[in-house]
């Protein structure tokens, strides 16, 4: 069925993760993750390489290339090792830490006392919408703190789909004002949305062993790692 060239991942301790070349124009400009162009929906995304701000025009998949031009606006680095969702534990422990007292022991330096300061002054604004916390921005969206993680908050952003447009965070969801998302929170994911979903984000990933797949399984094994409702359902319950 298969040459022994598709065997190798069974006898290599390192595989060689995808990544996609950034250009402009003719210029190579270096390498970036896949995670990077997929995670900002409400408009162009914008990463940052070279020390300089870069505008995705488009990503060709097949090539593994992505397309990019200067930009003044504030671009995002992410890479590898980097790219993966913080799983639903660890940001309800950042929560636990965030409303623990100021002087619960934790052993931090001055700075670190007064960044967490800070960060805790960001976390007690917002106001109580249900089970969330609601932040309004100044460019007139609102952030949603989950402390649900990236997977869970993934779920939450496919509820949304097209009326919410959301950029989606460890931590929060982004949407459009006007947007009833303590409210979407508590209905079920339509299924339909679910197989799309996972049929595209499957055509970006690379699965180790999806050859030996069939594609609505690759579908089934990208949707459990990329979404998490278990734990969109703890969040929705308060």
């Amino acid at each position: 069925l298969f040459g022994r060239g598709h065997f190798l991942d069974l006898l290599s301790a390192f595989a060689s993760p995808m990544v996609l070349a950034a250009r402009h124009g003719a210029t190579e400009l270096g390498y970036v993750d896949p995670m990077a162009v997929q995670q900002q929906k409400d408009g162009p995304t914008v990463l940052l390489l070279g020390g300089r701000s870069w505008k995705v025009i488009s990503v060709d998949w097949s090539k593994r290339t992505v397309w990019l031009e200067p930009t003044d606006e504030k671009g995002k680095s992410r890479w590898l090792g980097t790219s993966r969702w913080l799983s639903f534990e660890v940001c309800q422990a950042m929560r636990r830490v965030l409303l623990q007292e100021a002087d619960a022991g934790l052993g931090l330096s001055k700075r670190g006392t007064r960044q967490l300061d800070e960060v805790r002054d960001l976390i007690t604004a917002p106001e109580r919408q249900g089970s969330l916390l609601l932040e309004r921005l100044p460019s007139g969206r609102h952030r949603w703190w989950t402390f649900a993680g990236g997977a869970a908050n993934s779920a939450l952003a496919l509820r949304l789909g097209e009326i919410g447009i959301a950029r989606v965070d460890d931590l929060w969801v982004e949407t459009d004002a006007g947007v009833p998302v303590s409210d979407i929170i508590h209905s079920q994911a339509n299924d339909s949305d679910i197989v799309a979903f996972g049929v595209k984000l499957a055509e970006r990933t690379e699965l180790k062993f999806a050859a030996c797949l069939a594609s609505n399984l690759v579908a089934a094994v990208v949707v459990g790692r990329s979404l998490d409702e278990v734990n969109l359902r703890r969040i929705a319950s308060g």
